[in-house]
């Protein structure tokens, strides 16, 4: 009898912890040792920004900033939880944080299809609780979502692996719309397209062509008939603003233009400690890469017919991870919340070997003690981060966004790139200004009529582009207010007032003369 409460037990306290560390505090600041990149500041407010406008305004493009264009199906989304529960950053949150506790039945039965109910346990366990997978899922982002829909597309793919007939076909149509559902969710889950169709080309009987151009077909159709529902719906009538969209953040933010850059990246990447893909893993994921170097020395020698029958989501996943391995090799830009994409496939594959290797003989330490190594481990890297999230929790972004809410005019336009991760939850109209992409040409002329305010990184960190084209604006005798260690001891955001009269000078991009706006 206590033989089986035990299970039952650390289920219920796996199952408490995981919805505990998903909302406690939830208010609160992002964890700021997550990543280096100052886009925990803003791309909540970024994300948010077209369905606040459909709550607040009537419309949900009220300027050139307009990131629902990448993200059709969680602006919908978005739109109907502001409209029930009101617009701000908690409701936003709640999307990610139920994607994420919807993520583990998936997963879980995809687990057990794939590798069998240890491998499941093990896997469950770490996506339910490991921290750098949480502490994102409390974060109104994209990612998280784009995860969800991974996963469920993993786990009609290994229903229709494990099943026959109808259920396999309808398995395999499924998985293939879920991948193309993700596009409009999260766009860089494309890199998983791949998978299935490479898992049937090497694991599928070669005899038997006709079952596979049938598996690979059911898949295309699912993928087709997402991928034009999007067309029909998205990108026949916002194209030439998704041209624009991705031009930035494609050909700008992603592709190096020069060999030079692209080994530059490659370095970054696996040899950076600070910011590098190699040195985030090693301090937040390094059980993974324990138990993945063990696999890989001894355990991947089994030849046993479990290891054989386990191939198909073995390369399925492989390639879920390889692809974004080499992905954020190589980009300009690659801050640790797009791995979060990567996550649920190393942790399977983490379960995985972990099982298999204690299962082997070839491994030259016991199975308990290898056990050990890897749960100590595990449990101590989370212990760390977590204690350390935990006694760092500010509110220093809420409290400032409520400030601006509560002294600033109920219709003022506040612009900069900052400007939409502080306004979340007042009711003020943010405008991003990104060189670029959005809003950068001649941006304070927009809104004559209201009052106009510039709110920017201020002190050491002062942002050029404004120093240079509205040198009138952003000078200490127009600045009205500070918010220091917003999200990191050394930021110091600046509220600056626009002169209401000639002293407002704008630098035009082409010429860079100066221009008397007319107040």
């Amino acid at each position: 009898m206590r033989r089986k409460l035990v299970p039952v037990a650390m289920f219920c306290i796996v199952a408490l912890l995981a919805v505990w560390l998903r909302v406690h505090d939830i208010r609160s600041d992002a964890y700021p040792r997550l990543s280096w990149s100052s886009a925990l500041l803003t791309d909540e407010g970024f994300y948010m920004h077209n369905a606040r406008n459909v709550v607040l305004y009537g419309k949900a493009q009220v300027d050139e900033f307009n990131n629902m264009l990448i993200m059709p199906w969680l602006h919908f989304l978005q739109v109907v939880a502001f409209r029930e529960f009101g617009v701000g950053v908690v409701p936003d949150r709640w999307i990610s944080i139920i994607a994420s506790l919807l993520a583990l039945p998936f997963f879980w039965f995809a687990t057990v299809a794939a590798f069998g109910k240890r491998a499941a346990v093990i896997g469950t366990t770490l996506l339910a609780l490991d921290h750098s997978w949480v502490l994102y899922n409390r974060l109104a982002l994209m990612d998280t979502p784009g995860a969800l829909v991974l996963i469920a597309a993993w786990a009609c793919w290994e229903y229709a692996r494990t099943g026959k007939g109808f259920q396999k076909s309808m398995g395999l149509f499924l998985c293939g719309t879920l991948l193309g559902f993700e596009y409009g969710v999260r766009g860089l889950g494309a890199l998983v397209w791949p998978a299935p169709f490479l898992a049937i080309a090497v694991c599928s009987d070669r005899a038997n062509v006709v079952q596979r151009l049938k598996s690979t077909w059911l898949i295309v159709v699912g993928l087709a008939v997402a991928l034009m529902a999007y067309g029909v719906l998205w990108w026949r009538p916002y194209h030439l603003q998704l041209a624009k969209v991705d031009k930035y953040y494609i050909g700008h933010q992603l592709i190096p233009h020069s060999l030079r850059q692209l080994g530059f990246n490659f370095d970054s990447a696996w040899f950076y400690w600070e910011n590098g893909l190699l040195g985030y893993l090693v301090k937040h994921l390094p059980v993974l890469l324990v138990v993945g170097s063990a696999w890989w020395l001894y355990g991947r020698k089994s030849t046993s017919s479990k290891m054989n029958s386990n191939r198909p989501s073995s390369i399925y996943l492989g390639w879920w991870v390889i692809s974004f391995l080499v992905f954020f090799s190589f980009v300009n830009y690659a801050p640790s919340r797009y791995y979060v994409l990567m996550y649920p496939a190393m942790f399977a594959l983490s379960a995985a070997a972990l099982d298999k290797l204690l299962d082997n003989s070839s491994v030259p330490i016991s199975s308990k003690t290898l056990l050990s190594v890897v749960v100590v481990t595990w449990i101590s890297t989370n212990v760390y981060w977590y204690q350390d999230w935990l006694s760092h929790i500010t509110y220093r972004q809420w409290r400032a966004d409520a400030w601006l809410g509560a002294n600033l005019p109920p219709n003022s336009v506040i612009f900069g790139d900052i400007s939409n991760g502080l306004c979340m939850n007042n009711h003020l109209l943010p405008i991003c200004v990104i060189h670029g992409l959005c809003n950068y040409h001649n941006p304070l002329a927009l809104y004559r009529n209201r009052p106009e305010y510039v709110l920017i990184l201020d002190g050491r960190w002062k942002e050029r582009w404004w120093m240079t084209h509205y040198p009138g604006v952003v000078t200490d005798v127009n600045r009205i207010h500070v918010f220091k260690h917003v999200l990191r001891r050394s930021f110091v955001l600046g509220l600056y007032k626009v002169p209401t009269g000639p002293a407002c000078n704008f630098v035009s991009k082409s010429s860079l003369t100066t221009h008397t706006i007319a107040r």
